[in-house]
């Protein structure tokens, strides 16, 4: 696993405890009792599609207002991410919440797709932003789930290091930002149920 000082680094930007555990318990609920569905993907051939072999989870999306909660804590951090990024969040994306249940995973992509074609709010993605909602570990004991690992690919300019990827320990309450044209992936979910928030700032 890579330390969170490490990634920051690398173009990774965290913070621990973003979000306080009654939350991201409230939330969790709000997950299980929302209509999930599959999550759909994007390309230029085939416009929004169904894989998966590339993308297997449940998620739904609901406008950045209706958890105040989670859209003011977000911005409330506004001037460390220009610091960090170099640029200004103007607005946030709709939430979509996401629960990736055992042998759950999305395979390694970019959040950004270089096409005109693709949808407005695709490529308008300047931040992308990951909330978890609930505990990582290594064995059963340790964690609300296992496996589940938000890796990065890339973060190092050398030949010999890009297809190395960097997994994230990730903790309940952490937020993750990185830039969407970064590639990742979340690896299958071996034990539990991994829940979780993904949205972009503009």
């Amino acid at each position: 696993m890579a330390s969170q000082s490490q990634l920051e680094e690398y173009g990774i930007f965290t913070r621990e405890d973003f979000l306080p555990s009654s939350l991201c318990n409230h939330l969790c609920r709000a997950i299980d009792a929302a209509p999930l569905k599959s999550g759909a993907l994007w390309s230029a051939e085939k416009g929004p599609y169904f894989e998966d072999q590339l993308k297997r989870r449940k998620e739904f999306s609901c406008i950045a207002t209706d958890h105040p909660d989670v859209h003011q804590r977000i911005f409330g951090i506004a001037d460390n991410l220009t610091e960090y990024f170099g640029l200004r969040p103007t607005a946030l994306q709709p939430l979509k919440f996401t629960r990736y249940d055992v042998g759950d995973f999305y395979k390694p992509h970019r959040d950004l797709v270089d096409n005109d074609e693709a949808a407005q709010e695709i490529n308008a993605r300047k931040i992308a932003v990951t909330l978890f909602l609930n505990q990582q570990g290594d064995e059963p004991d340790e964690g609300d789930y296992c496996g589940g690992n938000l890796t990065f690919y890339g973060l190092i300019n050398d030949p010999a290091w890009q297809s190395v990827g960097m997994p994230l320990d990730s903790e309940e309450g952490m937020l993750v930002a990185f830039r969407p044209d970064i590639i990742h992936e979340v690896t299958p979910v071996t034990r539990g149920t991994r829940y979780a928030i993904t949205t972009w700032l503009e």
